[in-house]
């Protein structure tokens, strides 16, 4: 009979299980723990280790084998011999010792003792249900890095943009000496010496015409003779000044820099429920999951987060394939 199974129950409520005649299991106290490279967490739990030197019965294992199985004490004890027999032996000829969920025994050169123990199972029932998770480390940046320029990769302009860019640069340039000039004529205060003061000529939308290249307004002379004094117009031109600004504003580009972000995809699926439950088996690991929409192939792709910085990326990128996923890729849109 494989006793293994009463030792684990035993290690849930007591510290040392004494297998008569052969050694004892010794439950310690772990606090939790961080990892400082994998950034994995772990919560408290029970270690285990062997001591062969504890060999004397305390008579714990015995009867509770009596009391789980409906047999006499006597019958218990037998098994419990019969056991240690058997694996005496096999570790006499030098093969491993496997005790389920606890741990494996195994002589090694010189005769002694080695003890594995097996992490999947804590025995600490305070620290039920509570899993190992991951957290990416949080990337900062030293001072001297954020004082430096930092270049973005750009696509080269089309000559066609790149002329549009430096004609907005020149409206930009000539636009304000524009409404400067035209503030000291309406105010008067610009009066040359030795020139005579004329009126201002209301100009209607046949006598003016437009560059091709600058959109600037081209004044046409008249051919006939100019009209007198007394028959010309002196409306105020402020819409002819606010036609200007509104078409040398409409000309101007906005184009906007949109940047791309980094995500690493843990999996990508052609049913969405099976995107959906990826999700939520990363989120309950510590990741910040989430859908990230559709790959070429029209699959629902799942990424552990995003990012906009491509070195933290690559960070987590290796850490999550060492740790949790070695098929997991980067993808930058």
């Amino acid at each position: 009979m494989d006793i293994s199974f009463f030792i684990s129950e035993l290690l849930y409520d007591n510290d040392c299980v004494i297998i008569p005649g052969f050694g004892g299991f010794v439950a310690h106290y772990t606090p939790a723990s961080i990892h400082p490279i994998s950034h994995s967490f772990h919560p408290p739990s029970k270690s285990i280790l062997f001591n062969s030197k504890l060999i004397r019965d305390d008579g714990l294992l015995i009867d509770f084998i009596s009391e789980k199985q409906h047999i006499p004490y006597s019958e218990a004890k037998t098994l419990v011999e019969e056991f240690t027999g058997e694996t005496l032996e096999k570790l006499a000829l030098g093969e491993l010792s496997r005790f389920k969920n606890i741990g494996n025994l195994q002589r090694d050169q010189e005769g002694k003792l080695l003890f594995s123990p097996d992490d999947s199972v804590n025995y600490l029932e305070e620290a039920f249900g509570l899993p190992i998770f991951i957290s990416p480390p949080i990337l900062r940046k030293s001072v001297q890095q954020r004082l430096e320029t930092k270049f973005i990769d750009r696509k080269p302009v089309p000559g066609r943009e790149r002329s549009i860019r430096k004609m907005a640069w020149v409206y930009v340039a000539v636009i304000p000496v524009l409404f400067i000039l035209a503030w000291f004529i309406y105010s008067g205060n610009f009066k040359p010496q030795h020139t005579q003061q004329t009126g201002i000529v209301d100009l209607s939308d046949s006598d003016l015409k437009y560059d091709r290249e600058t959109k600037v307004p081209i004044i046409l002379k008249n051919e006939a003779n100019p009209p007198p004094l007394e028959s010309l117009d002196f409306s105020d031109t402020s819409p002819v000044e606010s036609e200007i600004n509104e078409e040398t504003s409409e000309s101007i580009p906005k184009n906007p820099i949109i940047r791309k972000k980094y995500y690493i995809i843990g999996g990508a699926f052609g049913v969405e429920l099976n995107a959906d439950k990826l999700v939520a088996v990363l989120r309950n690991k510590g990741y910040e999951a989430q859908r990230s929409g559709l790959s070429k192939s029209g699959l629902h792709m799942v990424s552990y987060f995003s990012t906009k910085d491509k070195s933290e990326a690559l960070v987590n990128l290796d850490i999550i394939r060492k740790e949790d996923n070695p098929s997991a890729w980067l993808l930058r849109k």
